[in-house]
């Protein structure tokens, strides 16, 4: 599986599991100004995954 991120600086960028979960996990814990689903909305925008 590989996993990418949008960086605000560099664009979409290739990153390992353990970065990309804790990329999610930190949207999800300290983006205090976005309601639940709004998080998930924004997780789908900057987040994706290809491969098997």
């Amino acid at each position: 599986m590989r996993y990418f991120v949008k960086s605000h600086f560099h664009g979409w960028c290739e990153v390992d599991e353990e970065h990309y979960n804790k990329f999610v996990d930190n949207i999800l814990k300290n983006a205090t100004g976005l309601k639940s689903e709004q998080k998930k909305d924004y997780i789908k925008q900057v987040t994706a995954t290809k491969g098997a």
